[in-house]
Order: C-alpha cells, then sequence, then structure tokens
C-alpha cells in the first residue's frame, strides 16, 4: 500500500523526468524496469525502494534528497 510520501516522491520523479526532456520508455531502457513500473513509481501507485530510488537518482543526475525537496514532516 502506497501513500502521501510515496505519491509526493513519485512526483519529484516525473517532474525531473521532464526537466531533462526524457520520456518513460526512455528511462525504461536504461533501467532494469518497464514502462509499466516507472509508470507506476511516477504516480504513486508502487513504492521505490532505497536501491531504486538510488539507481533513479544516478541516472536523473540527483542527490536522493532531492525526491523528498518540499515535503512537509509532521511531527
Amino acid at each position: 500500500m502506497t501513500d502521501d510520501v510515496d505519491r509526493f516522491v513519485g512526483s519529484r520523479l516525473r517532474e525531473r523526468r521532464l526537466i531533462l526532456n526524457k520520456t518513460i520508455e526512455e528511462l525504461a531502457e536504461s533501467l532494469p524496469f518497464t514502462i509499466d513500473e516507472i509508470a507506476a513509481f511516477e504516480s504513486g501507485n508502487e513504492r521505490i525502494g532505497s536501491a531504486n530510488l538510488h539507481a533513479l537518482s544516478q541516472l536523473l543526475k540527483v542527490k536522493i534528497t532531492y525526491f523528498f525537496d518540499g515535503l512537509s514532516y509532521e511531527g
């Protein structure tokens, strides 16, 4: 089950992909993910594991913290 954090991280993934003018297909070709998996990551319907998030951050040339920038924390 995913939550608001997963949706936020997914939206940041999509945002960065679009900034770099990459398609989902191009991302899928560079990583061991299917187009459907990347779409599920971006929509927040599938949680991105830490190793996968690390691989995505390297490919998209950002620090892992990029995916959490702007996320509000309560507590």
